[in-house]
């Protein structure tokens, strides 16, 4: 066992120059500390006339059975504000680790993308943004966080926003989208079967159905912990969920097993599991199989629910209602990322001017005609805003209506926005302002 599976201390970019670092099809397992710790730092002895950018692209790599975080990303270049990360999660997997699937420790600019992520069975959260000071707004999209013993995803500390969208969180301890410190949004979101659905988040076309079974084709709906097991006999923190002889699965090994008894506090496994780190995650399952289906199934609460364009055909929440869907931990190597903004200016964290105008600078010049008022939209607390919409090259400029900004309002961005090559945004957008 390796202390930590790969330790980049640092990748640095020296002035005006960009640095790299590249990973595809990786697996990061049972390493003592961090599956993979990144830090990004500007180097130590510089002239500081431009800055230098880190790129980080992880794709379809596994963080499994970690003693730490599953991925730390870490920057550390907060005295140095001309330097800046791009990073971006695509298409991976965190498991089981013992803390976080995936922390970004996000201290300084940047833009950050996590998009079709399986977050599960981590020891805390699926996902986990913490800051010092720095103020920002990162991306969640298309991802899957379910039986974390923390939240699905969770901000803490600082002052960068999560926004969510096209996301299911099912079955974690402490809520689904937990923001501690700012609002952050969240765009056709499901959550299911935990508290605080989406505490701190403002919310557009999202559903709660924690009361509800009948959501997905197949998905876990019941959760625990085991904190001990003897010769395949569990021992849970709380009174078992799981009907005798029903199907559960342990940490999302994709092993199916059968509860042959189950009370108490107790459940016994038809064949004791060669691999148990308590507390270690339980699902349970009202199928014989435990693969997930996370299509909507005719009945299900969420159909049709998602934020639609005034007019248009309804939207389905959920990683598989996107207008571009993605099986949350599966690439597709001829996919594109799609089209995603790289910089929010102001950001949601702060508090904007009655007069401030809103820039949002993407990954590729954009298609003006695309931009239209029905696809940008600025809602207030009586309903939409009269704002202004203007495109130049890569930016959206939205200016404040002829009476300014009310004390508080969202910006959405539909599906239908296009850049000039034609790749399109991937999932809508909701982004909460305040004054």
């Amino acid at each position: 066992m390796a202390r930590k599976g790969a330790d980049v201390d640092n990748l640095e970019a020296p002035d005006g120059q960009r640095a790299t670092l590249l990973a595809t099809g990786c697996r990061f397992f049972g390493n003592a500390l961090e599956g993979l710790d990144v830090d990004l730092a500007a180097p130590l002895a510089t002239t500081t006339t431009t800055g230098g950018t880190m790129r980080v692209v992880l794709r379809a790599c596994r963080f499994e059975r970690n003693g730490l975080d599953g991925l730390l990303v870490d920057q550390e270049h907060e005295f140095f504000p001309r330097w800046r990360t791009e990073l971006q999660v695509l298409d991976c997997i965190a498991r089981a680790n013992r803390r976080a699937g995936v922390h970004l420790d996000a201290d300084a600019d940047g833009s950050w993308l996590i998009d079709g992520l399986r977050a599960t069975a981590n020891g805390t959260d699926g996902v986990l943004v913490t800051s010092e000071s720095f103020a920002g707004d990162a991306w969640l999209s298309r991802s899957w966080l379910c039986g974390n013993l923390g939240a699905g995803a969770r901000t803490a500390l600082g002052n960068v926003a999560l926004h969510g969208s096209h996301c299911a969180f099912a079955g974690n301890r402490l809520g689904g989208m937990v923001h501690e410190r700012l609002a952050s949004g969240a765009a056709n979101c499901i959550a299911w079967q935990q508290p605080n659905a989406f505490a701190g988040t403002h919310t557009v076309g999202c559903v709660d159905a924690s009361v509800s079974t009948a959501i997905f084709r197949a998905a876990p709906i019941a959760f625990a912990a085991a904190t001990a097991q003897t010769n395949g006999v569990l021992t849970l923190d709380g009174t078992s969920p799981f009907a005798a002889n029903s199907v559960v699965e342990l940490a999302d090994d994709g092993i199916r097993r059968l509860a042959t008894q189950s009370a108490g506090t107790t459940v016994v496994l038809d064949a004791a599991p060669t691999l148990f780190v308590p507390p270690e995650s339980v699902f349970g399952f009202a199928v014989d199989f435990v693969t997930e289906d996370l299509r909507l199934l005719a009945t299900s609460p969420a159909r049709g629910q998602g934020m639609a364009v005034p007019g248009a055909s309804p939207v389905d929440p959920g990683p598989l209602g996107a207008a571009i869907a993605r099986e949350p931990g599966i690439t597709d190597p001829t996919a594109g990322v799609g089209l995603h903004s790289t910089a929010l200016t102001p950001t949601t964290a702060a508090a904007i001017g009655a007069a401030t105008a809103i820039a949002l600078t993407f990954d590729r010049p954009l298609d003006a005609g695309t931009f239209t008022a029905a696809r940008v939209r600025a809602i207030g607390p009586s309903g939409p805003l009269a704002a202004g919409i203007g495109v130049a090259s890569a930016t959206l400029t939205v200016t404040p209506p002829s009476t300014g900004w009310p004390a508080t309002f969202h910006l959405e961005l539909h599906t239908g926005l296009r850049a000039l090559d034609g790749r399109a945004l991937a999932t809508p957008a909701v982004l909460p302002f305040h004054r």
